[in-house]
């Protein structure tokens, strides 16, 4: 590149740089929405089906009531004579699974609502329908509904009714997404970061060599190795983040299920369970945070999430008081 450009003035540099940085990010938001069209149209009627199964076969075109395996699911927590007293524990459950069934339902419907002969790819809702369905694939597996219930050495009484009697309709569900499952989060991830990218690029002023050439070498090793595997690399060198730690014991959000929900799933090292918490509501790194993860995924055996979240702290809390 520098014997291309030798005689070149700074300022011709600068923009000559601005543009072939522009250029490759609109390779690669491409090559992302390649991708994306493309694992949809491979799993669109396995999730169709799974959603079907769960929510009736007219939800996904008009939304709304009844549903079938969830409110039948619902009504034995609720009503069983011998489920309904683990009704507490069940009936979360279950309502977490139906909300994500509704949020990937929505994502779908705004995708086909935009659709034309030629589907539009806006980035947000490919993300979200494809991160949807990776929680979606958990949410409805028996591991999640069943197994990881099955799993107590005491069973009480209103769990082993539940095995006997909800276990035969939640194996029969539709498992086929589930195989394709770390496809959907890792290619909704990248979308992501992705067009944080693009938008740090479009900010960056004129000038900026570090910057630019930074994005430049990433974006080389982006078209190189896939969108998929590279765009790890793009996280933390086209903006650093940003850092603030904030006591632990002011995050009260941290101890409430139904508050994690409302976060984003990348603001978990173990985003499908929604733990190991290591960024605040505002998507800044809180190294206490990492800390109490390496703490506690050591303590648990989380092996890979104990190394992850080293990686981040060693990338984002060197400095750190």
């Amino acid at each position: 590149m520098q014997s291309a450009l030798q005689g070149t003035t700074a300022e011709e540099l600068a923009k000559e740089l601005d543009r072939r940085v522009r250029g490759k990010l609109d390779e690669a938001r491409q090559n992302a929405a390649q991708q994306a069209q493309h694992l949809w149209a491979e799993v669109a009627p396995d999730a169709q089906r799974l959603i079907e199964r769960l929510m009736g076969p007219r939800y996904l075109e008009f939304g709304g009531r009844p549903n079938v395996l969830i409110d039948a699911l619902k009504e034995l927590a609720t009503h069983h004579p011998g489920i309904s007293r683990g009704k507490k524990e069940l009936l979360p459950r279950l309502e977490r699974l139906e909300q994500q069934a509704e949020k990937v339902a929505g994502a779908w419907r705004r995708l086909e609502g935009r659709s034309t002969s030629r589907p539009v790819y806006e980035p947000r809702v490919w993300a979200d329908l494809l991160e949807g369905l990776h929680e979606l694939a958990y949410l409805a597996s028996p591991r999640y509904l069943v197994d990881e219930l099955a799993a107590r050495p005491n069973k009480p009484g209103w769990l082993q009714a539940w095995l006997r009697v909800a276990a035969p309709h939640v194996r029969a569900l539709p498992q086929t997404l589930a195989e394709r499952a770390p496809e959907f989060l890792r290619l909704g991830t990248a979308i992501k970061e992705l067009e944080r990218a693009v938008a740090t690029a479009r900010q960056a002023p004129v000038g900026d060599y570090g910057a630019m050439t930074r994005a430049h070498i990433l974006l080389d090793q982006l078209q190189a190795k896939g969108l998929a595997k590279a765009i790890l690399g793009l996280r933390g060198h086209l903006a650093k983040a940003k850092v603030r730690n904030i006591p632990v014991s002011r995050l009260r959000w941290v101890d409430r299920p139904k508050e994690r929900e409302k976060l984003p799933a990348s603001h978990f090292l173990l985003p499908g369970k929604r733990k190991f918490p290591y960024k605040n509501k505002d998507g800044s790194v809180n190294c206490r945070l990492l800390k109490a993860a390496i703490s506690r995924a050591a303590q648990h055996g989380y092996k890979e999430v104990e190394a992850e979240a080293r990686r981040l702290h060693q990338r984002h809390c060197q400095n750190e008081a």
